[in-house]
């Protein structure tokens, strides 16, 4: 509330927005995204409540989609077109191609362009899609979500309306503050926050050296079965992007998701143990042959991120890779 302060000029106000979006951001990839892996103590109750404060009370988000889209997805099929939530998984007509098994438009010719600053609104994107495509068509991009009990159903219509109450009723109507003022520092703040996370997400898994899986259909005795070639933990290490190892500001910024592939390797271990936990993997990765993907700092992740949009969207780069029928 202290965004909306009387005694705060406007160009307080809005820093203090931006403070607030990061600080939501934090909410969700510190205590949410640890609680979501059941990486917060050792009890299950301690998951619960401290995911259900920092995902669905504060940023008005939902742990029940969360959960389907980011551990039951994302998670299982890391980068796997068709099968990742995280990416598009229809092979024609999405506004990004980010892995090329999708086929290439004239559109994507500018998706370096257009595409980031779209990334603004991933936070609102996705308040609408707990509602409409979770909770309603059952649905989280290609993950089917498991049947959802009343308590969560009441649950989720409860959260939602305290995020709206606080967000949004009490600094208009309680503290009388002007639509036009209320509306700006809103946006400001959830760009804030979508800006935080979708960078921090995307420079983890979309850059050229992050290799993307394609789903194999074998056809035996008149079934179709959907196979994956890569072994799983080999493919967590292929498809995953680090940066800034041993820098504590990047670790703390983007609550260890620097290390993104012990992170995806063991989720259920903490963040603050990935920077112990890194170095024994990449020995091991040498050991046998693995390529374990680092860059030296988040600059040079966004970078490469930005290049990999940029060279899907190319012509030269247009051809989709074919699925396998075996």
């Amino acid at each position: 509330m202290y965004v909306y302060a009387d005694s705060m000029s406007m160009v307080a106000r809005v820093a203090a927005a931006i403070v607030f979006g990061v600080t939501q951001a934090m909410s969700l990839t510190h205590m949410g995204h640890d609680a979501s892996h059941g990486a917060i103590a050792h009890r299950g109750r301690w998951w619960w409540w401290c995911g259900r404060i920092s995902v669905d009370w504060f940023p008005g988000g939902s742990m029940v989609a969360w959960r389907h889209q980011h551990v039951i997805g994302h998670h299982l099929y890391t980068n796997v077109f068709g099968s990742d939530p995280d990416i598009p998984f229809s092979r024609e007509g999405s506004l990004c191609r980010l892995v090329p098994h999708q086929v290439w438009c004239a559109l994507h010719r500018f998706q370096h362009i257009y595409l980031p600053p779209l990334y603004g609104i991933l936070t609102l994107k996705s308040r609408f899609d707990d509602v409409v495509e979770v909770f309603g068509h059952r649905w989280n991009g290609p993950i089917r979500v498991n049947p959802i009990s009343t308590q969560d159903i009441l649950r989720q219509f409860a959260t939602k309306l305290f995020w709206v109450f606080y967000r949004l009723v009490v600094p208009y109507v309680v503290l009388d503050i002007p639509l036009g003022q209320l509306a700006t520092l809103f946006f400001i703040t959830e760009f804030t926050t979508g800006y935080w996370l979708a960078f921090n997400f995307e420079v983890s898994h979309i850059t050229q050296d992050c290799d993307s899986f394609a789903r194999t259909f074998s056809a035996d005795n008149g079934t179709v079965a959907e196979m994956i070639d890569e072994e799983w933990a080999k493919q967590q290490v292929e498809s995953s992007m680090d940066y800034a190892h041993g820098c504590w500001w990047s670790t703390f910024f983007s609550a260890g998701l620097n290390y993104q592939t012990v992170h995806h390797l063991f989720p259920s271990v903490s963040q603050y143990h990935y920077p112990s936990l890194t170095p024994i993997i990449m020995d091991i990765c040498k050991k046998y042959g693995v390529k374990y993907n680092c860059l030296p700092t988040f600059s040079a992740a966004l970078s490469a991120h930005f290049h990999q949009l940029y060279r899907l969207g190319s012509e030269v780069e247009g051809k989709a890779a074919p699925l396998k029928l075996e």
